[in-house]
């Protein structure tokens, strides 16, 4: 498993009138992932499964317009072997 936080990322410009802004360019955002794999029949097989998802704090209306506040993704695969792993059939599904 990772998880990882990102800080709110902001940058500050001047226009063409010398007047100064600042302006968000990245919400804070919650990153996370875990994979767990289970091998079967002595390392013949194995099957696996993952998970990721995204959070983002979107508090900023320009952002808001840009960019998903929630985001997921999960998986599943297998591989098995025969014939002293001549031979193999590998599927996936996410």
């Amino acid at each position: 498993m990772l998880d990882a936080v990102t800080a709110n990322e902001e940058t500050r410009w001047r226009d063409t009138l010398g007047r100064d802004h600042l302006t968000s360019v990245e919400p804070r955002t919650n990153y996370f992932v875990g994979r767990v794999r289970k091998d079967l029949a002595a390392g013949n097989s194995t099957v696996g499964a993952i998970v990721t998802a995204v959070h983002r704090r979107l508090s900023d209306s320009v952002l808001a317009g840009m960019e998903h506040g929630r985001a997921y993704v999960t998986g599943i695969d297998f591989t098995h072997g025969w014939s002293n792993r001549s031979w193999s059939l590998d599927g996936r599904w996410s």
